[in-house]
């Protein structure tokens, strides 16, 4: 299990609770943001939701007893966090993309996770394996003696090809994608993600939707972050008066993903600097027709159909420009 977030409430005590009753016959690790989940520690909690106190560490409890789970967090010089979200089953199954675990992922905001199968879980744990090691005792000394497992490269019958797209120091390949695969787009945009302060992501979807393109974005009515929250009004604001169909979701939506034409890139990245420039990110993109079929009925019409459609006169006041450059910074 590799989170940004391992909270300490009911939701993550009865998932530790299963992880350390499997870790008596598998071996279980969990890595874990050492920023992150400490924040999350101190979340307020409602009385029925709260297991440990206000502020106590989960990996004690994680350990104790008769548990074999092997716990590490990702330390974070600089502020660099590891926002990944990425859970692997036996080296045969993958979940990826935005949840961590605790009870809001759980039970109150929108979010996804994709099921994956295939060589790509094998690449996957080859980053985990990285990850967990670098965050051991030896850290960078220990990463030249670190040998990935190798993995099939083609595809068989029934099988679609996935990348894997990263964020970390001096790696881009998320934003990288996502501007290449809009500035390439010839049909359609469906975009969703809670934090979008990429001013050159806005600068192609308003390109795209200069071309004939048709170009949806949908962002939350409520937000974790108040800051945030008004930036994403400045961006939908810009984006409703250059003709870009715009949504309100009525809640929360924690979902990272983006349909070009028949590619999709769903994950951990949000649309800010944090996650395209610093942070450790994961996602994954494929181009098939079917899968992207899947992901758009499935998810974006529904949350199409749920959401408000917002009008020129929705948004007229919706100017924040000094949160706007604050959240720039992030």
């Amino acid at each position: 299990t590799r989170v940004y977030i391992y909270g300490n409430d009911h939701v993550a005590t009865r998932y530790s609770d299963l992880l350390k009753k499997k870790s008596t016959t598998i071996p279980c690790r969990v890595l874990m943001d050492d920023l992150g989940s400490l924040a999350s520690w101190w979340d307020d909690k409602e009385p029925d939701q709260r297991t440990l106190r206000e502020g106590e560490s989960i990996i004690p409890y994680l350990e104790a007893g008769d548990s074999k789970v092997r716990v590490r967090k990702s330390r974070n010089p600089f502020f660099m966090t590891d926002h990944s979200k990425v859970i692997i089953v036996d080296g045969q199954t993958a979940f990826l993309g935005g949840m961590n675990i605790a009870h809001e992922y759980r039970y109150d905001w929108h979010d996804m996770m994709a099921r994956l199968q295939g060589p790509v879980v094998k690449a996957l744990r080859n980053d985990f394996n990285r990850a967990w090691r670098h965050q051991g005792g030896g850290g960078d000394w220990t990463m030249p003696f670190f040998s990935p497992a190798k993995f099939r490269t083609q595809t068989n019958e029934g099988e679609i090809g996935i990348r894997i797209l990263k964020t970390g120091p001096h790696v881009t390949e998320i934003e990288d994608a996502l501007i290449t695969a809009i500035q390439h787009g010839r049909k359609r945009i469906y975009l969703q993600n809670p934090y979008f302060t990429s001013g050159l992501i806005q600068q192609e979807l308003i390109a795209a939707k200069k071309r004939g393109l048709d170009v949806r974005v949908i962002f939350s009515k409520e937000n974790d972050s108040k800051l945030l929250g008004l930036n994403n009004q400045s961006v939908a604001k810009r984006l409703v008066e250059s003709g870009i169909a715009t949504y309100l979701y009525p809640k929360f939506s924690h979902v990272k993903a983006i349909v070009v034409d028949d590619w999709t890139s769903l994950g951990s990245a949000n649309l800010d600097a944090l996650s395209l420039y610093i942070n450790d990110e994961v996602n994954v993109a494929f181009s098939d027709p079917k899968a992207t079929s899947t992901l758009v009925r499935e998810l974006f019409l529904k949350d199409f159909e749920q959401s408000k459609k917002l009008g020129r006169r929705d948004v007229k006041d919706w100017d924040n420009p000094l949160s706007e450059t604050i959240s720039k910074q992030f």
